[in-house]
């Protein structure tokens, strides 16, 4: 028996268990969950002490390109010198930079242009907290997730649609979750308004202006708004909040303007309003006021109060007598006749035609026969015996002498 069993094989189950997770997959999938880092491309150099306002930019500029190379863009800023970099290498030499222009710097990234925010639409997210799936996207860049809420009945409800934050200004088109494939749509957030004086811009908590409600009045906590509702921005009959105000429309304009060319709010502000100079009224006074919205029309009533002047504009113009031009009659033209000229002309095609059909004659005496001499020509040719005096042509009879031939008329027969 102890010879049997010691032939027997040596099975390990453990290690042919198919359920079992081999080290090395375990680091891979340890590696998978990890956050995707990558270098920002906006950055932020700052002065411990002052700011740059009194630095040449010539010398700044010979400054960086001796430090890091010639940038993508510079551009001074309130906060210090904003910075784009061309290349993650080029990013990275410049955060390690301490001194500029011997001058004690600290470099930053920027805090919105590193970061872009888009949005995916997964009901089955909602059984999942927003912890975890920022957690398990975190691979992909996402920094940070936010779930979209709607008010119905009175309550904010979850839907959804999912804000996700990525640590990159370009935006991917498609992310991985679980085992979906979702499209990420850009995301423009609502254009920021007040909810302290109800202006657009900026927030209440650096707002100082007096309180204002929705419907243009002064604040009334407790009490419905009674009408007429006016609103702060256009001075229209609605409510602030409305979508259909004009400049509601331009700040979301600018707000579009702002995500997609990755600008910031004045810059892109600048794009989409351009201010008309006025007389006697600063920049900062024409920046912060609004345009005036015209009045609504009622169209009928224009159009009925038009028509019947332009009915007695028209019987006025038909009552003018109009002068009649006074037209030349036509001038007759001489018609030739060509009456001789064409009967002379058929006359001649057809005898042409008549002279085709008859048979061309040849010239002079057929060929092989002799010709004839006459008495005549015998007595021209000896003058000795008889002379032409002496005989009478006329009584010369046409038994005794041969018919003189006439030579053909070459011009009856040629043409």
């Amino acid at each position: 028996m102890d010879s049997l069993n010691s032939n027997k094989p040596n099975l390990d189950l453990g290690a042919t268990n198919p359920l079992e997770v081999s080290p090395s997959e375990n680091r891979d999938n340890n590696n998978t969950n990890q956050k995707k880092e990558a270098l920002p491309r906006f950055l932020v150099v700052k002065r411990k002490e002052g700011d740059f306002s009194k630095i040449s930019p010539f010398l700044i500029e010979k400054a960086l390109n001796g430090i890091c190379g010639p940038t993508k863009m510079t551009k001074k800023t309130k906060e210090g010198l904003l910075l784009e970099t061309v290349s993650p290498r080029q990013a990275k030499k410049i955060l390690t930079m301490t001194k500029l222009c011997d001058i004690e710097v600290e470099v930053i990234p920027h805090k919105t242009l590193n970061n872009s925010k888009g949005i995916i639409y997964c009901p089955d997210l909602l059984n999942c907290t927003v912890e975890e799936i920022q957690e398990e996207l975190a691979n992909q860049g996402v920094i940070s997730v936010s779930r979209i809420k709607t008010k119905r009945d009175g309550e904010l409800k979850d839907t959804p649609n999912h804000i996700l934050t990525f640590n990159s200004p370009i935006l991917p088109k498609n992310v991985k979750v679980a085992f979906y494939s979702l499209n990420v749509r850009l995301y423009i957030p609502a254009p920021l308004r007040c909810f302290r004086c109800q202006h657009f811009g900026h927030t209440s908590m650096r707002c100082e202006k007096p309180q204002v409600c929705v419907c243009g009045e002064p604040i009334h906590t407790g009490k419905p708004c009674t009408p007429p509702i006016k609103c702060v921005n256009c001075e229209g009959s609605h409510s602030t909040r409305s979508k259909e105000c004009p400049v509601y429309k331009q700040e979301a304009a600018i707000q579009e303007i702002k995500i997609k060319e990755n600008l910031s709010y004045p810059e892109a502000k600048k794009k989409v309003i351009i201010p008309t100079p006025k007389i006697n009224v600063s920049y900062s006074k024409a920046a912060t006021s609004h345009p005036p919205v015209p009045p609504t029309v009622n169209t009928e009533e224009l159009i009925k109060n038009l028509i019947p002047h332009l009915i007695e504009a028209i019987k006025s113009q038909l009552n003018i007598p109009f002068a009649v031009p006074q037209v030349k009659p036509p001038i007759s033209k001489r018609v030739r006749t060509y009456s001789s000229d064409v009967d002379s002309v058929s006359e001649s095609a057809s005898n042409s035609q008549e002279t085709k059909g008859k048979k061309k004659k040849s010239r002079g005496w057929p060929k092989g026969k002799p010709r004839k001499t006459t008495s005549l020509e015998k007595d021209i040719d000896n003058p000795g015996t008889t002379t032409l005096s002496d005989t009478n042509i006329e009584n010369i009879s046409e038994m005794d002498a041969d018919p003189i031939e006439e030579p053909p008329d070459l011009d009856k027969e040629f043409y």
